[in-house]
């Protein structure tokens, strides 16, 4: 194997060395950051109980290799995610992936009008979202897969980043084959697929904002970005009838039957 030029290996080792520095700042942010992280997991703890009088700071494993480990999102990130966010009592909201149901809590703390409903694959988490949910009157959690469930009833869904990009994908289209009414759809893990939606028929983006940090106060430990969406199927539809129309072919002439030429007299 011939040598590698000097530039080459200049290059690579300059690489190299810049990739252990990106590692030390990192590692160097975690360690500044952890008290602050301490601080703000104790104050979203106290807000917990004061909802639903438990705290719902909880982590567990994944059962499925398509989704990721339950982790309660920060309420500063759901400040910033629904906190513009206007409801009414014929919303109802589906929390996919739900974990302990912390959303769910932040919504119902704000006295969401409507109905929220929350749906867990891991039946061992979604016993804890249901211990705090059965004591709230417009609040459900479902044990069970959010691919067999019927989203038809929905106008707003939220997901806190509980599945691979490739499923993901697929959860996308479940929303565009069955809901009838334009959907609210807010993305956090939008820095991983949410372009998926990007100029797709139907879909219109409303905000897309990091919220790896807030005001200074780190929010999650690896960078975050989070979309809002509304979707509208009766325009996803037209879209396709006009592209069904574009694509249709012109009227072709049977090669059997003689082509009359046109009399130059009228």
């Amino acid at each position: 194997m011939s040598p590698l030029p000097y530039g080459v290996k200049r290059f690579a080792a300059q690489a190299k060395k810049d990739g252990l520095r990106a590692a030390a700042s990192r590692k160097a942010r975690v360690l500044r950051d952890r008290p602050l992280h301490a601080l703000r997991n104790q104050l979203d703890q106290i807000h917990d109980r004061r909802v639903t009088g438990m705290s719902l700071e909880h982590f567990e494993a994944a059962l499925d290799d398509g989704a990721y480990d339950s982790i309660s999102t920060p309420y500063g990130t759901l400040q910033r995610v629904l906190g513009r966010e206007k409801f009414t009592k014929s919303d109802v909201l589906l929390d996919v992936g739900c974990g302990a149901g912390r959303p769910l809590a932040y919504l119902a703390g704000r006295r969401f009008p409507g109905q929220l409903v929350g749906i867990e694959l891991n039946p061992s988490v979604a016993q804890v979202a249901q211990q705090w949910a059965s004591r709230k009157k417009n609040v459900r959690i479902v044990a069970g897969d959010a691919f067999e469930h019927d989203l038809t009833p929905y106008t707003v869904f939220f997901i806190w980043k509980a599945m691979m990009p490739e499923l993901f994908r697929q959860f996308v289209l479940k929303v565009e084959a069955e809901v009838r009414h334009p959907v609210r759809f807010f993305y956090v893990g939008d820095q991983d697929d949410g372009d998926f939606m990007d100029g797709r028929p139907g879909w219109t983006l409303r905000r897309r904002d990091w919220v790896s940090r807030i005001h200074g106060v780190p929010m999650h430990s690896e960078p975050a970005r989070f979309s809002s969406w509304v979707f509208d199927p009766a325009a996803a539809r037209a879209v396709a009838a006009t592209a069904a129309e574009s694509a249709e072919p012109a009227a072709s002439v049977d090669p059997a039957e003689p082509v009359q030429p046109a009399d130059p007299t009228e």
